[in-house]
Order: C-alpha cells, then structure tokens, then sequence
C-alpha cells in the first residue's frame, strides 16, 4: 500500500470549479473504482491537494494520468510514501471546496510528513483532519461532494 500527497495549480476559471469538482468526483469514483484508489482532494486557493492511497502501480498511472489532465498544472508531490493500510477505505473520492479566504500553509504539510517519518507510520486520514480543521478553524464556508 502506498500514499502519494501532491498539490497543483488550477488552470480553470474561477467561477466554474463547483462543476469542474463535481466532474471530477463523478469521474474519479469509477476511475477509482477500477484502479482500487481511494483518497481525499481539497480546493483551496486555487489550488488542489490531493491524498490518494493504493497500490504504488496503480498510484503511477493516475499520476500519469494527472500530468495530462489541462485542468490543472505544477504538480508537486509533498508526499510518496509506502503506508500500512488505508485510511480511506470507506469512499473512493472525498472532495472539499475550502473557501478562499482560509490559509493553509503548504509548508506545514511537508513538516507534518516529517514529523510522522520520525515517529509514526504515515495516515492519510489524519493529513486530511489535518488539512480540515486547519480551513475549518478559520470559520470559512466549505463545500463538500462525497460518492461513496
């Protein structure tokens, strides 16, 4: 088992990414399906953060995948790191639209991988607690699409 944690650029207009993350979570939910993937992905600031869990094979060819996809640009993985199991196995693709106004400091991502290679072995659902409550804390509204 396998976790990579990437962030990107968004190239698309403002105003559309409610319908472009619905696409994507539409999209991703039989891609997922199909490649044995479940993960988290947030939107904020204009750019994504996406935790996505599964075999180390099945983890490259979605990367390979994301590299061609024009909605977004600079990928740059924080994390790529062998797990001991899922955190998500409940669902294949949570979304979170994290309002603009909140700030989460991709730096402290990176720490946090840090942190848990000295002392833990890496969870992608406290990364995604993580990146949660540090939007949520800032009292700032989310939107959230789940397909289980």
């Amino acid at each position: 088992m396998h976790l990579i944690v990437y962030i990107s650029s968004y190239t698309g207009e403002a105003d559309l990414i409610g319908d472009v993350l619905r696409d994507i979570s539409v999209k991703s939910f039989s891609k997922n399906r199909r490649l044995e993937i479940t993960g988290h992905l947030f939107f904020h600031q204009n750019r994504f953060i996406q935790l996505i869990e599964g075999s180390q094979e099945s983890l490259e060819s979605l990367m390979s995948s994301l590299q061609r996809d024009p909605r977004h640009c600079d990928i740059h993985r924080v994390i790529d790191e062998p797990i001991k199991e899922r955190s998500f196995s409940g669902w294949r693709m949570g979304i979170l639209n994290i309002d603009s106004s909140s700030i989460i400091d991709t730096t402290s991502l990176e720490l946090l991988r840090d942190i848990y290679k000295r002392n833990y072995q890496l969870n992608a659902r406290d990364l995604a607690l993580f990146i949660s409550l540090a939007a949520k804390s800032r009292d700032v509204e989310s939107e959230e699409y789940e397909y289980a």
